[in-house]
This record gives C-alpha cells, structure tokens and sequence, in this order.
C-alpha cells in the first residue's frame, strides 16, 4: 500500500525545492482568483444563534437545480438524493412505476419519450461514488479510512485552538494564527504517524515559516494543479468538509474587518493551508495521485450529466408516487 524508503526524507525535501524538473513546469494557477473563489463556500455563520439567517451556500444561489445539486454533492461528500442503484431498487419493488417515470420524462422534456430506452440506459449506468480528496482517493482504493482519521486529528488541534483552557500548549506558545500554531505542535504530536502516516511530521516540518498563501500554492502545484477550475472545485471540497470551523474563522475575520477588537487572528486560510498539508503528506505515502488528480482535472462526461438529469427524473417520478399513495390514503 506504501511505498518504502530509507532516503524519504530527502526526497520530500528535494520535491519542494525548485529543482530542474519541477522549474521547468508552466504552471498556470491564479493564485489570488484560486484562494478568493474558494473562500466564498465559507459564510461567517458564527455565532451559532446567527446561522439561521445565514445561508452557508449563499455564493452558490445563482446555480441550476442540477448544478447547485452536483456541486454539493461532490463537495460535501453527501447524497442530496439517492443513489442510482438505490432509485433502481425501487422501480424494480414498484415504488417508482414505470408509468410515472415516462410523465416524468415527458414533463422534462416536453415530448413524449422513448421509458424503455431510458430504463435499459440506466441499468447500463456505473456507481456514481466520487473520489473527493487524497484521503479519499485512498478509502476508495484500499479501503483505509484517512478521511476520518485526518478530519478527527485536525478538529482535536482547532478545539485546541480556539479554548486555551483546553490547550495542552502554555498560553505564550499560543501562535496567532493556526498554521503557525498548528505547525508548531507537530514538534510534539505524533499521533498521525501512529495512525498509518509514518513520515507525517517530516512533510509537515517542510511547511516552517511559510504563509498560508506560500504553502497552497506550492501544494496545489506539488499535486499536479495546473488549472484554476479544478483547484477551486478540490479546495471547496477540503473546506466543506470541515464547514462549521471554517465558518468560525470566517466570523472572527468578518469581526475585525467591521472594527471589533477580536483576540483570535487566524483565518479560513489557515485551516485550508493545514488540510492541504494532511493530503500532501498522505499523497507521498499513497499511490492515489492519478485517481484523485482525474476526479477534479476531467470535465464532466456526456455520461455523468446524463446520470444527473436521470436522477431529477427519477426523484420527479418517485413523487408522483407519493402524491398517488397519499391521495388514496387520505
């Protein structure tokens, strides 16, 4: 599952270095427009009390129903409808009638439309699981849960962060902003390597008196980014997964841009900066870069937008089943 070697040390640090190879690459990452777009999924909707009146998707608002619902399916790594097997199941138990389904079809398309086509090109359909990230990209490969195990470790050192009380760090080791507070407890905490990474530290040390800017950067082009787009689409999907605090940093830099005084100094681009040090860590112990790097590098397939519009139909169909079975029960 992972690639051995007595010298990794060097060659992490040989790979962050602008050595022939890498110098000679174009890369052609806006920076600035990469960091901005991707910040827009973060709503300050700290206090909780607050995020009722505020959407958490608010720069999404302008999306098709089918977009918005690929977007936040891929980024959130959650179903917002179920899957197409699942939709399968009940047209095979009758909870979707084939009836239904060609009303369906025609109110989508404003035609009559051949059902027996579309039912014989779904079955034809592959599972639709997306592969959101390198830890990801690992689960989806052998079968090891990085995911959990990365998002568990992070929130163990922003609960820490944010409570001193909590803090296993005297108050004047207390760095302002949390990549630097972050990095500096890799000097102690060795529990990732216990976990499965067990040259963790030594990437993350190569990450030591860069700003959260210098370490995106260098990390989206050490993964293979070489366009905005799908730079935007990864790094959305790393802060969605950790929305909540994302948000929490998003209120303290909203504070102090209106004038309040706010003793905590990190920002959202911290978080984003520490997440991307995890995958690019995982990255070099793992051979999952061609997966993960295909997921946010390709268009989408005639096939994939095909599956989505599939599942509005399908989703429209099951409704008009429900309706049917209330309208006879009441």
């Amino acid at each position: 599952m992972f690639k051995e070697s007595h010298d990794h040390h060097i060659e992490l640090e040989e790979t962050l270095e602008d050595s022939p190879s890498e110098s000679g690459k174009q890369h052609s990452i806006d920076l600035a427009y990469v960091l901005d777009e991707s910040l827009k999924i973060v709503m300050p909707t700290w206090p909780l009390q607050g995020s009722v009146a505020v959407n958490p998707f608010w720069n999404k608002k302008d999306l098709e129903f089918e977009k918005a619902l690929s977007f936040l399916e891929n980024s959130m790594g959650c179903r917002l409808l179920p899957s197409l097997s699942e939709y399968q199941s009940k047209i095979a138990d009758r909870s979707i009638s084939v009836a239904n389904i060609n009303k369906a079809l025609y109110d989508h398309h404003q035609k009559p439309c051949d059902v027996e086509l579309f039912l014989e090109k779904l079955k034809m359909c592959k599972n639709d699981d997306q592969i959101t990230s390198h830890s990801n990209a690992v689960e989806f490969k052998f079968g090891k849960k990085f995911d959990l195990i990365i998002l568990q470790d992070l929130c163990k050192h922003l609960m820490t962060y944010f409570d001193k009380r909590q803090a296993y760090l005297k108050p004047k080791d207390h760095p302002a902003s949390f990549l630097s507070f972050w990095l500096n407890a890799q000097k102690y905490d060795r529990s990732i390597e216990c976990l499965g990474i067990p040259r963790f530290n030594t990437s993350a040390s190569l990450f030591k008196n860069m700003t959260a800017a210098q370490v995106i950067e260098k990390i989206l082009n050490e993964l293979g980014f070489t366009q905005n787009e799908p730079a935007i689409k990864y790094m959305e999907t790393l802060l969605a997964k950790v929305l909540g605090w994302a948000s929490q940093f998003a209120y303290h830099e909203w504070q102090r841009t209106l004038g309040y005084q706010e003793t905590q100094l990190g920002s959202a681009a911290d978080l984003l900066a520490v997440y991307l040090i995890y995958e690019y860590a995982l990255s070099k112990e793992t051979a999952c870069s061609k997966e993960f790097l295909d997921q946010f590098s390709k268009a989408p397939t005639t096939h994939e937008l095909w599956m989505i519009e599939a599942k509005k139909i399908l989703q429209d169909a099951w409704e008009l089943n429900v309706q049917k079975d209330l309208a006879t029960k009441v």
